[in-house]
């Protein structure tokens, strides 16, 4: 398949597009890369690329006057990863405009591809980059005994702050570590150092954020709070909660069992690396179109 992925590509931080333009060039595509500037800057560009050029645009999130273009253009394919319906405005007017324009949409929130019904709607999650990480979970002196790490105190994050409040009022401030900042060998560096790491609403049984991929993968402890979807990829792997009583319980026991913890660890890093990394999500995405 001939692709121009039009993306934000070499980020520092974790990347999804390596990882996906890797798994795309290893599955043997022919893959052009396109870092967008403006769309006025970049429309002579395009302009010069013939319509047969490419299978497919792929992009994620482009401004909609350069995803109208692109679409118009060519069989355009968004891969879009946020919550929809979920109180974050502008994500719901983005999907509600470009939908219409696509060949086809995937998107991580399982509860609009319900809600649309459609189907050149698909549900697709992100993944875990497995280019970078490699060594697997251990059992070594962690200093850390909880830690989230993420963004909170932004509107849709009501209910992700008011627990967050209360892990840091029984955890101490270092428990949270509230700006998504800390990416790739960082990131693994602080799975390792922790016992206990944290994953937050919104969830349902239909969607979750890319964490419990980014964090299993690298080999995390991790409590997350229930839903059914997860619960049938990861069962009792995963530490589960609904609210800051659950949450407290089961950190509390978990902290008291190091093997336990380390078990569940393996089996989640078991699971992510067997099931649910970028070149799995790739090759999934590739048969649907």
């Amino acid at each position: 398949m001939r692709i121009l992925y039009i993306a934000q590509h070499n980020q520092k931080n974790n990347d999804d597009e390596g990882a996906i333009s890797h798994a795309l060039f290893k599955q043997g595509h022919d893959v052009v890369l396109f870092n967008p500037s403006t769309f006025i800057g970049d429309r002579s560009t395009l302009e010069e690329v013939s319509p047969h050029d490419y299978d497919i645009v792929l992009f994620h999130k482009l401004p909609t006057d350069y995803a109208h273009y692109v679409c118009t253009k060519w069989a355009g394919v968004c891969w879009f990863f946020d919550p929809i319906r979920k109180g974050f405005l502008s994500n719901d007017d983005y999907v509600d405009l470009i939908t219409p324009w696509l060949y086809r949409g995937f998107f991580t929130d399982g509860d609009y591809v319900s809600e649309t019904n459609h189907t050149k709607v698909i549900e697709l999650k992100q993944g875990f980059d497995a280019i970078s990480t490699t060594a697997r979970v251990t059992e070594t002196y962690k200093e850390q005994d909880v830690l989230f790490i993420g963004t909170a105190g932004l509107p849709g994050y009501d209910k992700r702050t008011a627990l967050l409040n209360k892990v840091v009022e029984n955890y101490g401030e270092s428990s949270v570590h509230s700006q998504y900042s800390i990416f790739k060998d960082d990131l693994t560096a602080w799975v390792r150092n922790t016992k206990i790491m944290l994953a937050m609403p919104p969830v349902t049984d239909n969607y979750w954020s890319n964490r419990v991929y980014l964090l299993g993968g690298r080999g995390a402890c991790l409590m997350h709070p229930i839903s059914e979807g997860l619960f049938r990829e990861f069962g009792y792997n995963l530490g589960w909660y609904t609210d800051f009583e659950s949450l407290k319980n089961n950190i509390e026991i978990l902290l008291d069992h190091p093997d336990e913890r380390l078990a569940m660890a393996k089996g989640v890093q078991e699971i992510v690396w067997d099931r649910h990394c970028y070149h799995h999500r790739v090759k999934e995405l590739v048969e649907q179109l």
